[in-house]
Parts: structure tokens; C-alpha cells; sequence
């Protein structure tokens, strides 16, 4: 037994009083096994057996509620959700909440059947269905609302989360169980958007049919995270999106680097476009300006476009995923990206000051060895560094 858990014990044994002997005249052995009577199948039936006063009501909690601490069997688990059962209406109202609380967020469907029949606050309850849906345990969450009320604002935490961890039968449970804001129903569609649940999409916008406001921020949260086939899916059926958020959608794409979606996109939405250049050109520019070089190259392989205004574009966005892979320390990029353009000595100098600035010493050499910079840039990275 560890120091830690020697103390635990005399800490326990001094502070609840627990009347199995004299304390007083407790040896070491015995305090050992009433240490193990948490962790042992047959010692742990003392707790069954025993009166549930305040003492024993802790000492079962404590193993019930924290199984990092306290590693055990399942045998053993069984064991203390025995005692829970038997003796649960004999504890304290505290230790009636505690464990009613983690019955929830460990999926203990005996228990908490036989703790709902306590009188509990509706915000125990809301944070109770909240931490079983959280956990995945599905039936306790319905058991839960559907027995006993909870506040609202618990109610639409539950559906939002369920969207964004993509539990689509709690998402379908909860909207026809259930009446929920609109903006509580917006967030839901958002949240599955953004974590790429197609399912929950399709069914919540057949279902509640959004505005088109809703839409437009649901494809923004899945472009920046390249869920292509809920864009694909929100593009295809939402016939009221104007034609200036599918632009948005595509500079938006475009800035993130999402290729794919800027395939799709161009393929779906700029070529039904009379102002197809000026609309490729605009999402080019953004990209340019984040430095996502594939991004351009895609945009910019079309006959439309003169030399010049491809070369521009592209350099800008060689220039500026440079500035960003000096900035970064990744010198892998940055030798990648110089195999693909030439850079000026300012470019060079402004990469060499970026490194320096974020203490990046293996980019600075590579800058050093590879190109030739001025005795004043050398002097200034050295300072910055």
C-alpha cells in the first residue's frame, strides 16, 4: 500500500468513525484490509451488510464514483451497484444526487431507475441527461426527459450536442419528443454541418426547413472543415441560396485550401455564372493571399485567363505559403516550394526575419546556406533570434 493510500485510509478511518472495531486499537493489517474491502469482491459485501450511515454511504460513493482511483472488477462494480440498490434509500439526499449523477455518466440503468424514484432539481436532472448523452448511453438520456422534467435550456444543450457528435437516433427522438426555439434548431444544423453529419443535415433541414440564413452559415462551417458532401448536399437542395453565398462559399473554400470543394464548386457554380472569370479570379486572389498554391493553379487552368495574370496570382501565393513556412519552421515546404519559383532577395530577407522572429534556427540556416542575403539581413536575424 502507497503512502498516498495509507493516508486515504487513516484519513477515513479517523474522519468517519467506522465502528467494525475500536479504532483506537486498529494494527496496520487491519487498516490494509479495510482498504481492500474497496477494491476485493468478498470483503466489499461489508458494505452491503452494514448499516448505510453517512461513513459507509462516503466509503461506497468514493468507489462507485471515481474508477481511476479506485480500479476494480466488474464483479466488484456489480457489487457496489448492489449496495447502491439495496441500501440507496437509506442515504444521505447528497450521496442520493452523487450517485444518481454518475449512475448517468456511467450508464447504470438499475440504479437509476431505483434513484428516480427520489425527488431530484430539475437542474440535477438537465445535467444528468446532459452527461448520459455525452457518454453515449441513449436509452438513460430518453428515460430521463421523458419521466421528469428538465429545464430548457438543458433540452437544447441535448439536441445540439447530439448534432454535433452525429447521434442521429437521439436527434430524431428529441425533435418529434420535443419543441424546440429556432435558434436552438439553427445551432443544431450548424453544429452538424460544421462536424460533417450528412444524415442529421438531410434530416433536420427536411424536417424544420431553415432559413436561408441557417443554410449559408451551415456551409460556411462545412467548407472551412472540407465536409464536401454535406456542401454538396446544402448546394444541391437549398434552390433559395442566392447566388452571392455560393460565391462566399467558394472564396471562403478557396482560403482554406479546400481543393476538393473548389473542384466542386467551380464545376457547380462558377460555369452557370455569366461573370464565371470575375468570379474564379476573385476566389484566386483569396487564395493567393492565404498561400494555398494548389488552390490558384486549380483556378487558374482555364483558357480565360491571360499568362500574366496566372503568373501573378501564382507568385503571390508561392510568396505568401513561403512567408507562412518560414514563419512555421517547416523547412521541408519552404525547399518545396523553392524548387517551383525563383524569390527575390526582398522575399528572401522578409522569410529570413519571420523565421527569426519565431526562433526557427534550422529555417535560418537553410535560408543562410541556400541563398545569398545582405550583411544587414544576416545582422537583424541574428538580433532577432
Amino acid at each position: 500500500m502507497t503512502e498516498s493510500h495509507q493516508g486515504f485510509v487513516n484519513k477515513n478511518i479517523q474522519s468517519y468513525g467506522l465502528r467494525l472495531v475500536a479504532i483506537e486499537f486498529l494494527t496496520q493489517q487491519e487498516k490494509l484490509a479495510l482498504y481492500q474491502a474497496y477494491y476485493e469482491v468478498t470483503p466489499l459485501r461489508l458494505l452491503v451488510e452494514l448499516p448505510c450511515k453517512e461513513d459507509v454511504g462516503e466509503l461506497v460513493l468514493s468507489a462507485y464514483a471515481d474508477p481511476v482511483c479506485y480500479p476494480r472488477t466488474p464483479a466488484m462494480q456489480a457489487k457496489i451497484i448492489e449496495c447502491l440498490i439495496r441500501k440507496g434509500d437509506l442515504l444521505f439526499q447528497s450521496h442520493q444526487e452523487i450517485a444518481f449523477y454518475f449512475s448517468a455518466q456511467y450508464g447504470h440503468l438499475n440504479v437509476l431507475e431505483c434513484l428516480l424514484k427520489r425527488q431530484f432539481s430539475q437542474d440535477l436532472m438537465g445535467e444528468a441527461a446532459q452527461v448520459a448523452m455525452r457518454n453515449g448511453h441513449v436509452n438513460l438520456t430518453w428515460l430521463l426527459m421523458d419521466q421528469n422534467p428538465i429545464p430548457q435550456s438543458a433540452k437544447d444543450s441535448l439536441i445540439i450536442e447530439a448534432s454535433a457528435r452525429g447521434a442521429i437516433e437521439s436527434v430524431v427522438y428529441l425533435a418529434q419528443h420535443r419543441e424546440f426555439p429556432e435558434r436552438t434548431k439553427e445551432r443544431a444544423i450548424t453544429e452538424a454541418a460544421k462536424n460533417g453529419h450528412l444524415a442529421i443535415v438531410q434530416y433536420l433541414i427536411e424536417k424544420e426547413v431553415p432559413s436561408e440564413k441557417t443554410k449559408k452559415c451551415a456551409l460556411k462551417k462545412a467548407v472551412e472543415k472540407g465536409h464536401i458532401e454535406v456542401v454538396r448536399y446544402l448546394l444541391e437542395t437549398g434552390s433559395e441560396i442566392s447566388f452571392e453565398s455560393k460565391e462566399e462559399v467558394l472564396r471562403k473554400a478557396a482560403s482554406h485550401g479546400q481543393l476538393d470543394l473548389v473542384r466542386y464548386l467551380v464545376e457547380k457554380v462558377a460555369l452557370d455564372s455569366p461573370f464565371s472569370k470575375k468570379f474564379k479570379e476573385q476566389a484566386a486572389k483569396i487564395a493567393a493571399i492565404h498561400g494555398q498554391v494548389e488552390v490558384v493553379k486549380e483556378l487558374l487552368q482555364v483558357p480565360e485567363f491571360f499568362l500574366q495574370e496566372r503568373e501573378e496570382y501564382l507568385h503571390e501565393a508561392l510568396t505568401k505559403s513561403m512567408q507562412q513556412a518560414a514563419e512555421e519552421g517547416l523547412v521541408e515546404k519552404m525547399n518545396d516550394l523553392l524548387k517551383r519559383c525563383e524569390i527575390s532577395s526582398l522575399d528572401r530577407e522578409e522569410c529570413i526575419y519571420l523565421a527569426a522572429g519565431k526562433g526557427h534556427i534550422e529555417m535560418i540556416r537553410y535560408l543562410l546556406k541556400k541563398h545569398e542575403i545582405s550583411l544587414l539581413a544576416r545582422g537583424v536575424a541574428v538580433s532577432r533570434a
